[in-house]
């Protein structure tokens, strides 16, 4: 069984690593993950891209530092150790050169109480520890100090690194962290902005607590919550596995601060969807003016929020659910994202879930028609051309 387990989560960390690269928080080999594994933890080793990366690549440590695998460790490796050995709630660490996050580290600059979200990282600001030379102890040191009371902080001319309960939990906060990092930057362009006071913050921190206490489920996409596993389901090209009692998948799931792990049925009719697409769903007379035009410039809510908004295989009953039941002749798009390049980010959404955004127009060459509904109450007619 314990077997079982470190090859699951070996997996695990390897998709992670990845997952991070197409999110555009580390580049190349940069960074490293690790999540707590026994007595010991598992950790991504030194200089390997991740897409060179394979779970029999994954070192396992013990907390006194020995090793064992084909590969070293990171060489952030007493990061991880100090931070696993120091707070014992911490499942899983992960350290990125997030672009945002690292411009503001070489800034020296903590992220403040500008935004409420930022009590999301354990208090009123994210800090930045001080500069110290990379895989050393003393840098361990001072992250230990800086986090203290926080999940997240900032390392001076280096990158960031945060914390969490499991694996998923901690590479979302990542992205959020990288997320909050860019509004910041982005409002220092007009000058220091407007901070919450301490006392605004504490009420947020007390919402947060009340939002995210253990029963309640705030997400608004979702309406199904998977219990067990589902032998087969991939999300976002993650294999899901209950880990001492830890549900560990796709970087959308998550159980800290009251975020769970989901999973949203196909509806009868809906072909099979491929985790190795995204998907458009768009009204037909809609798609037409796109033919006409020669390329999708997006709906009135895509116009509006500055991108257009598209679905993993697993979201897009959600999203059908949420926005197009009554659709009458609706289109559904199967869109290869390496056809998108850097224009596609994922990003989270109210609910905490990473959907794909597509910052440019949509090239009709890019998308192909998987199947069609005609009206709200009839079936999907397949296109396998």
């Amino acid at each position: 069984m314990m077997e079982h387990q470190e090859r699951a989560l070996r997996q695990l960390l390897v998709d992670a690593a990845r997952n991070l690269l197409a999110a555009h928080l580390n580049c190349g080999s940069a960074g490293n993950v690790s999540a707590r594994s026994g007595h010991g933890m598992l950790i991504t080793p030194s200089g390997t891209h991740p897409h060179q990366m394979t779970p029999a690549d994954v070192v396992a440590m013990s907390f006194e530092g020995q090793w064992r695998g084909r590969k070293a460790p990171s060489s952030e490796w007493q990061l991880h150790r100090d931070l696993y050995c120091s707070r014992p709630d911490a499942g899983a660490v992960v350290h990125t050169h997030s672009p945002f996050a690292t411009a503001l580290a070489c800034q020296r600059r903590a992220i403040p109480a500008f935004h409420y979200t930022v009590a999301r990282f354990g208090g009123d600001d994210v800090p930045c520890a001080d500069y110290v030379l990379f895989g050393t102890e003393e840098l361990s040191q001072t992250i230990n100090i800086a986090m203290a009371g926080r999940n997240a902080c900032l390392m001076a001319n280096h990158g960031a690194v945060v914390c969490a309960d499991e694996l998923a939990a901690a590479v979302t906060l990542a992205i959020e962290l990288e997320y909050l990092s860019e509004l910041y930057w982005r409002a220092l362009q007009g000058g220091a902005p407007v901070l919450l006071s301490p006392a605004e913050m504490d009420a947020v921190g007390a919402c947060y607590r009340d939002y995210c206490r253990i029963g309640r489920d705030p997400r608004p996409e979702f309406h199904a919550v998977a219990t067990r596993p589902v032998r087969g389901l991939r999300q976002f090209g993650l294999r899901r596995h209950r880990l001492n009692n830890y549900r560990l998948g796709g970087i959308r799931e998550r159980s800290l601060r009251g975020f769970h792990p989901v999973r949203v049925s196909r509806p009868s009719g809906l072909p099979p969807l491929d985790n190795r697409r995204i998907y458009k769903l768009v009204a037909a007379v809609d798609w037409q003016h796109a033919v006409h035009d020669g390329v999708w410039r997006g709906s009135a809510d895509d116009l509006r929020d500055g991108y257009i908004h598209l679905s993993c295989a697993d979201q897009v009953a959600g999203t059908l659910r949420k926005y197009f039941a009554q659709t009458g002749d609706l289109l559904l798009l199967a869109i290869d994202p390496a056809d998108l390049g850097g224009d596609l980010r994922f990003e989270p959404s109210r609910g905490g879930a990473l959907f794909p955004h597509l910052y440019a127009p949509l090239a009709l060459s890019s998308a192909r028609l998987l199947a069609r509904r005609r009206h709200p109450l009839s079936a999907w007619e397949r296109h396998d051309a």
